[in-house]
């Protein structure tokens, strides 16, 4: 069986999601702070740091005028945070987008803090459009970057004085958190931070239950915080597991419709493309042509669902129509196939999910991954039922 490779600089940015590259962020961290007085706290935000650079070789240093940028947006988001009214909440949820919002729709009483989204500012300007149209209680907040950490990144740029740099401002965070709320339950997705353990540790040493639910099938920080910590696969658990013991983790459940079944002969390709990267731009664009020319040797006409960080949705897919609504009834039961998209869980609801077999299959131990060129002989094996 061929696997699909990804040659290209996107999968080096991956490869690195495993257990052995955390020893190797533990180390290259105790390195740094040889001669340094670090908490464990602070540390543990370091490597986070290291890890989410992802190719442990990779420069550690950081980019002075990207952080500067950080630091505005985050100062403007403080000041509307500081005029805002402030619901005495008992529930409060820490959100970027509409995705963060909605897995958390079982808890109907809680109040929002929308935090800069800075990959994609029109998906959050939609999403908070969504939250005063639905009366949601909502307000913005930012973290505490004052301009002397922009001239410390601005001479020192390196990683080290990051994770100082947020070991404070995440404190600093549960602090002002604590102090504004009648806080019993927090909800966040924030396994993408680096210091987001701290934040959650204080909650939780206040006695405020910290509810994680995971956004995607991602390893982002080998070190997290939380009480409850909701998943995708066993892959993922082990991953958080090794360094974070002291917290229940529960694997998302999925609809079952379509786990045997087709409903037409239609196949819906999720892009993960983005503007982010460009070599998984063309590694996909060949991808998609091929899967195309699979897809209709079995009288399959193929479709895209375009990324929702695309800024650009006028980029051609190989001239295949993108669809979104996969809801719609033509949709509805059809053959929904990605590399390595979270749309594999997310979307049993809408069709028959597959996985291409390719170098990211690791990311999902124990799932469904077929060749491509397998997919023919696949499909030969699942019942067509008549939505009705």
């Amino acid at each position: 069986m061929v696997s699909l490779m990804l040659d290209c600089d996107f999968y080096d940015l991956y490869k690195a999601h495993t257990l052995e590259t955390v020893d190797d962020c533990e180390r290259i961290a105790s390195v740094m702070i040889e001669h340094e007085s670090m908490s464990v706290a602070c540390k543990k935000t370091l490597v986070n740091l290291i890890f989410q650079k992802k190719r442990v070789l990779q420069n550690l240093d950081v980019d002075p005028f990207k952080f500067l940028l950080k630091y505005l947006v985050h100062k403007i988001y403080r000041l509307l945070f500081k005029v805002s009214r402030k619901k005495k909440a008992q529930i409060v949820q820490k959100s970027w987008v509409k995705l963060n919002y909605e897995l958390f729709n079982d808890i109907s009483d809680r109040h929002v803090l929308v935090l800069p989204f800075g990959i994609n500012i029109h998906r959050q300007l939609a999403y908070i459009t969504f939250l005063k149209k639905e009366g949601v209680s909502y307000s913005y907040y930012g973290y505490n970057y004052c301009f002397a950490d922009v001239i410390t990144i601005f001479f020192r740029s390196n990683i080290l004085e990051l994770a100082k740099i947020e070991h404070r401002v995440y404190s600093t965070a549960a602090k002002e958190i604590i102090d504004t709320y009648k806080l019993s339950t927090f909800c966040t997705s924030d396994d993408v931070e680096s210091g987001s353990h701290i934040l959650n540790d204080v909650l939780r040493k206040k006695n405020v239950k910290v509810i994680n639910k995971s956004h995607g099938v991602g390893r982002y920080s080998p070190y997290i915080s939380c009480d409850e910590f909701y998943l995708y696969g066993i892959g993922q658990r082990d991953f958080y597991k090794r360094n974070n013991r002291d917290i229940s983790y529960v694997l998302y459940e999925f609809p079952k419709k379509y786990e045997k079944c087709l409903a037409g002969k239609r196949c819906i390709f999720v892009s993960q493309a983005t503007n982010l990267n460009l070599d998984y731009q063309k590694y996909e664009q060949d991808l998609i042509g091929d899967l195309g020319r699979v897809m209709e040797s079995v009288g399959f006409e193929l479709y895209v669902k375009v990324h929702p960080n695309l800024r650009n949705r006028t980029q051609r897919f190989g001239g295949y129509r993108i669809t979104d609504e996969l809801s719609s009834r033509e949709n509805m039961g059809s053959l929904i196939v990605t590399v390595f998209s979270t749309a594999y869980y997310n979307f049993k609801q809408y069709g028959h999910t597959v996985l291409l077999n390719s170098s990211l299959s690791f990311l999902f131990e124990g799932e469904r991954v077929v060749d491509m060129h397998d997919l023919p002989l696949y499909t030969k094996g699942l019942r067509v039922i008549t939505e009705s």
